[in-house]
Order: C-alpha cells, then structure tokens, then sequence
C-alpha cells in the first residue's frame, strides 16, 4: 500500500508541469501619427487569459523615431500563452480637454506562429509602421461582448 501511495502522489505532482506551457514573443514596429513619429508612448506585451485578469509581460515605450521592441516569456498552467501588444491611441483622441486627453486602448494579437514554445523566440513579429490613426483594437472572449458599453480609455494629462 505504502509504494502505491508513493506512485499516486508522484503522479499528482508531476501531471501539472506536463499541462504547463511556455511560450515566446519578440515584437518589433514604429508607432506613428499622421505620418511623425509617436514619441514616448508606452508599449506592453500582455498575455490574454479568460476569466482572470490579463498578465503583464513587459513594458517599454517608443524611442525619438516611434520604434518599440519587445521581447518577453510566460507561462500558463493550461495552454499555450496568447499574447498581445497593448497601446493607447493618443493621435486620435477620443476625449480632449484643456488639462487631459483621453485614447482609446488598442490591442493587437499575436499570431500563434510568432509565439515559440520555451523561451526563445524563434521569429519576430513586424508590425512595421503602424498608424494611429486608422488602428482599431483587436478583441478576444467576453471583450467582443462588453467593449460597446465598456470600451478601455486611458487619460494623461497635457503639459
């Protein structure tokens, strides 16, 4: 009975790790304005999960040219991590005030393929030039539902 004990409980403790994924960006582009540089913007790299809040993964913000690169691992007990770039639209603001400008939060997806597993990124994911002006998030779960009547802002004051 002792070494059946000792066999299940091995079992028990070595079952999770083989469900436990880990999976690895690199992402690379140049954020613009009407055609200028987006200077200073901050840029993360999250991993979508559904039903608890989303993991931070990294976080960087644009050099004086509007060029971002980020490059990040995660882990998830269940799948392979889905993961996403998350800005905000400052260029085409979706509230302005003479103290505070608030832009509307833009997600984009990456691709499966650019998502390598164990932590080293085997391609990386070109967003190239992407312009503020026509971004449009991309939404994932329960998002598609509520982004009508919940859709992200994030506000900052001006200078």
């Amino acid at each position: 009975m002792g070494k059946l004990h000792i066999a299940f409980s091995a079992i028990l403790f070595i079952v999770p790790f083989c469900f436990c994924a880990t999976g690895t960006t690199h992402v690379r582009g140049q954020l613009l304005c009407h055609g200028k540089p987006a200077i200073g913007e901050k840029i993360e790299l999250w991993e979508k999960n559904f039903g608890f809040p989303d993991n931070l993964i990294v976080s960087d913000v644009t050099d004086n040219q509007g060029f971002f690169m980020l490059r990040g691992s995660i882990s998830d007990w269940v799948r392979k991590p889905i993961i996403y770039v998350y800005f905000v639209n400052y260029c085409e603001a979706a509230i302005t005030k003479s103290f505070m400008i608030c832009g509307n939060s833009v997600k984009v997806f990456i691709p499966p393929e650019f998502v390598a597993d164990g932590n080293l990124p085997r391609h990386i994911f070109n967003l190239d030039n992407l312009e503020l002006s026509k971004a449009i998030t991309e939404q994932a779960g329960l998002e598609r539902i509520t982004h009508a009547v919940f859709s992200h802002k994030e506000c900052r004051y001006i200078n």
